[in-house]
């Protein structure tokens, strides 16, 4: 039996709650514990391998889901128009200073983490011109961009800060234009920078024009995800085996200065560098970086394939969430995919507090976070519609849209 929440999700307008929504958020967010908190699989700990597939891709679900979020509050199906337009835009853009100040807040905690707030709050101010777009236009933009962006980006950085190691990115830190680690990390060089990752956000945006309580949707978006990440992924694959792999061990080995085929050892230490040395970026030094499809690597392929993740798991979790008995089942995780802000902020506080985390209590702490946020989360959501950051950005951004436009607008 299909869940009644879901038809009048389809009746009351997008200020409803879409539950195969909020499961989907959850799994983002439970998906970045897993990279912050658990055993990374380049470390080789035992059953780490599982955690591979949340590297990279639960950060990009999130993006993709700020984009569904910016859809919503801005009238979902029907777009603001007139009046409400111009207090949705205060809305948003009032959203978006809070989540820089709370970024800002949350990096200075010292943890391992490199905080993607500030970069949210970037890519909801680059978002407010194009929320006006058609959702065909949309897909258009986010398809070109995804392309695009990645290419303008490599152009830029060989130019502006030529690079010719995986590892090196730079980490926002102030709002300096001349420093590497100020504005140019929000927008090209750092670990999330718009110029790379709008395209999750504005192909969330598209996702936010359709009927998500429609089945025929959540089925579409499921098999278009499930063709993207094999396009993605598997192209790169397939460049990778065809000699693109080797192109980059010989880019490496040449900057190491090493004349004779390396050791078994530093062999995988050079694959370890091309599958989990980007972050936000690819070198510049040679275009042979762009067919990768490494977690937050920022390539084209990486785009196409990570979209094409995040699209299959919201499609899965609105499909799953039409039937009764499952959404029941999934209560944990709806309640935590209620207030991901808060649940995002506070993994951050009481990582702070451990850390360092040694690496073989690594396991026990992500099931520890893990079993703490679920019954917190149902716990608070039991009592309150919100969760404390979500209430704050809410409560703020609607009294300063009624200040100053008299009214509201969608909410």
């Amino acid at each position: 039996m299909e869940l009644t929440g879901e038809r009048r999700a389809r009746a009351s307008g997008p200020t409803s709650r879409v539950l195969g929504l909020d499961v989907a958020r959850a799994l983002a967010v439970l998906g970045m514990f897993a990279a912050h908190i658990g055993p990374h699989p380049r470390d080789g700990a035992e059953g780490a391998v599982v955690l591979e597939v949340f590297h990279g891709r639960s950060a990009a679900l999130f993006a993709l889901l700020a984009g569904v979020s910016l859809a919503l509050l801005s009238g979902g199906r029907t777009p603001a128009a007139g009046g409400d337009r111009g207090a949705v835009v205060v809305r948003l853009a009032v959203r978006a200073l809070l989540l820089f100040l709370i970024g800002l807040v949350l990096g200075a905690l010292g943890t391992p983490v490199l905080v993607i707030l500030c970069y949210y709050a970037v890519y909801f101010a680059l978002a407010l011109p194009l929320l006006w777009l058609r959702p065909a236009a949309l897909w258009a933009v986010a398809a070109a961009w995804a392309v695009l962006g990645p290419l303008v980006s490599f152009w830029l950085r060989s130019r502006w800060a030529p690079s010719d190691q995986p590892y090196e990115y730079h980490v926002f830190e102030s709002l300096e234009w001349s420093n590497p680690d100020g504005l140019p990390a929000l927008l090209v060089t750092g670990s999330y920078p718009a110029l790379t990752w709008m395209p999750f956000v504005l192909a969330g945006v598209a996702v936010g024009r359709l009927d998500l309580s429609s089945t025929r949707v959540a089925r579409t978006l499921s098999l278009v995800g499930a063709g993207l990440a094999v396009a993605g992924y598997g192209l790169s694959v397939w460049i990778s085996a065809s000699g693109n792999a080797d192109r980059l061990r010989g880019l490496l080995l040449d900057q190491y200065g090493l004349g004779t085929p390396p050791t078994e050892e530093f062999a995988a230490r050079l694959d370890q560098l091309v599958q989990w040395g980007m972050l936000g970026t690819v070198p510049s030094a040679d275009p042979a970086w762009l067919l990768v499809s490494s977690p937050h690597s920022g390539t084209p392929f990486e785009v196409v394939g990570a979209t094409g993740v995040g699209l299959l798991v919201l499609g899965g979790c609105l499909l799953l969430c039409r039937w009764g008995v499952v959404a029941a089942a999934l209560t944990p995780l709806r309640a935590i995919g209620s207030m991901p802000l808060t649940v995002y902020g506070a993994h951050l506080v009481a990582l702070a507090a451990a850390h360092p985390l040694d690496e073989g209590d690594r396991w026990p702490a992500l099931g520890l976070f893990v079993l703490i946020t679920a019954v917190v989360a149902v716990g608070w959501s039991l009592v309150f519609r919100r969760g404390p950051l979500e209430w704050m950005l809410w409560s703020a951004s609607t009294r300063v849209s009624e200040a100053v436009t008299g009214s509201a607008g969608a909410r």
